[in-house]
């Protein structure tokens, strides 16, 4: 059984894991790390996410390759785009994705 010792020390511990790989992800030069893909890729992106710019993201999506690659932008989504629209986002993946491979 957790004492509270042992359980903020659990926590601490997730959150110096979490900071060492946030540190990683927002210095990563994507276009020049990850230029390619080998599988169809698709982005779905909020146009109010704060947290992952779009602007940034569409600028990745015109230098990536992919041999199937397609950007779904959403005007009034943000960070959660799946969670904020889930309905649109099944009908994208049924009616765009599903049914061009």
């Amino acid at each position: 059984m957790y004492n509270y010792s042992s359980k903020t020390s659990r926590v601490a511990e997730g959150l110096y894991h979490f900071q060492s790989c946030w540190n990683k992800a927002v210095t990563q030069n994507l276009p020049k790390v990850l230029p390619k893909i080998n599988c169809s890729i698709h982005f779905f992106i909020g146009k109010k996410d704060f947290q992952t710019n779009h602007v940034i993201a569409e600028e990745y999506f015109k230098h990536l390759k992919a041999p199937k690659e397609k950007i779904f932008l959403f005007e009034d989504a943000g960070h959660s785009v799946f969670m904020e629209k889930p309905e649109e986002i099944q009908k994208i993946i049924i009616e765009q994705i599903l049914d061009k491979n």
